[in-house]
């Protein structure tokens, strides 16, 4: 097929702008976090130290490994999370029952193991190992820690939270979160992914995928932290309903053709489906109450980073973090780098062969997520990549999300009307 010179001027602009803004913004950002993460590597491996020192149950695991510290993920230039694993879960059941969306429980297989456990004083009467028990011991003795640790005069506490929290420097926060790695199994909240109709991932993938498994995290679960947020936005009062952007067909993108194009669509109809289901069921209120504390969130962290393996993803989510701290870091942080790396993901699926993600399509993989976001941020709903009936925006004000839609498509706008906006962005 012949193209006409002009188009592929464009495109060769385009590609051209792209790689430079690799090599200059996008490169400059990962050198400056590569930086920042060994500084607070130097020092949580301190205080972890101090920890195991007077509690041996807590055994430190972060260790680098070829250039990456092993459970240290970035969540923003200044955020961070360092994720310390135990051991000795055997004597427990997981059961995810979908009654709290994104956790599950720890439950005794048998009442006559208590004694066995490692972790027994964190055992509740109804047999349930509680991440909040854990949590609550493991900050006292971080708390400890800081008081003796090498770096005691750059780190502390930070104060009116129940997770473990440290802030360095002024600068920077890390938390520091106990979990158990679950290899070999999958969540049943998770089993309907894949989708049998899409063609990625392939099943090998998938395989590999569920293999490697999950993780369970002691913090507050996305229901709680939901609440929170809903409670401190009572306050401010109820806002307007979302002006017209000028997006082209925006509402549109959530039925977009083509294999796998509906998968976002689906996600958000399995979601309402389950909040109706759950607003139906009166008692599972009062269940959620009282297990809140002691479910551990699911994490699919490691998952995550499989599938994002080949092609030119992980560039193309490089350059979206980029983006996002330079012109999405808005107030109420309803963009966040987990939302664009799920929107990446539900991207792959309608993209599922390799050579649409090659280095010649990561402006047109960029547009298309940036314009599922716009789509997201006004209906303000987006799945959970694994567990469609968690909404990532749950808890964040409609006009954070607002004003985030009206900000990505002034962003999208630029992206696809001029070659080169790459040179200001």
């Amino acid at each position: 097929m012949l193209v006409p010179p002009d188009m592929m001027g464009a495109h060769s602009r385009m590609l051209y702008q792209v790689n430079k803004y690799v090599g200059e913004k996008v490169a400059s950002r990962q050198a400056t976090i590569a930086k920042t993460v060994r500084e607070v590597a130097k020092v949580v491996q301190d205080v972890l130290k101090e920890v195991e020192a007077q509690e041996p149950r807590f055994i430190s695991s972060l260790t680098e490994v070829n250039g990456h510290f092993e459970g240290l993920y970035v969540v923003s230039p200044t955020e961070f999370e360092v994720v310390l694993y135990l051991n000795q879960m055997g004597v427990f059941n997981f059961v995810d029952d979908g009654t709290l969306p994104g956790c599950a429980v720890l439950k005794l297989s048998d009442g006559r193991k208590r004694s066995m456990s490692l972790w027994v004083e964190f055992i509740t009467a109804s047999g349930y190992l509680s991440a909040r028990k854990i949590r609550s011991r493991f900050q006292t003795l971080v708390a400890q820690a800081c008081d003796k640790c090498a770096y005691r005069d750059m780190v502390k506490m930070v104060a009116d939270t129940t997770e473990v929290r440290l802030r360095l420097r002024e600068r920077y926060v890390v938390q520091i979160t106990p979990a158990f790695k679950c290899g070999g199994v999958w969540p049943r909240s998770s089993a309907a992914w894949p989708q049998p109709h899409i063609a990625w991932p392939s099943p090998h993938l998938v395989a590999e995928v569920k293999t490697e498994g999950f993780d369970l995290l002691s913090k507050e679960s996305p229901v709680l932290q939901a609440a929170k947020n809903n409670n401190n936005a009572a306050n401010s009062g109820s806002s307007s309903a979302l002006a017209a952007l000028g997006s082209p067909s925006s509402h549109l993108l959530l039925s977009g053709a083509g294999t796998g194009g509906n998968s976002v669509a689906a996600a958000v109809s399995q979601q309402m489906a389950a909040a109706a289901a759950a607003g139906g069921a009166g008692q599972s209120n009062t269940t959620s109450s009282t297990m809140e504390g002691d479910a551990w969130v699911i994490s699919f962290a490691e998952a995550e980073l499989r599938l994002l393996h080949g092609g030119y993803r992980r560039r193309c989510l490089s350059i979206l973090k980029t983006l996002r701290d330079r012109h999405l870091d808005l107030p109420g942080n309803p963009v966040t780098s987990y939302v664009l790396k799920t929107l990446l993901l539900y991207e792959c699926e309608k993209h599922p062969r390799e050579l649409e993600w090659d280095e010649s399509t990561i402006g047109d993989r960029i547009n298309g997520i940036l314009l599922q976001l716009i789509s997201c941020l006004q209906c303000r709903r987006c799945p959970h990549y694994f567990l469609p009936s968690l909404d990532l925006f749950k808890g964040k004000s409609p006009s954070s999300m607002e004003n985030a839609a009206k900000q990505c498509w002034r962003l999208t706008r630029e992206l696809l009307t001029n070659s080169r906006c790459f040179e200001k962005l």
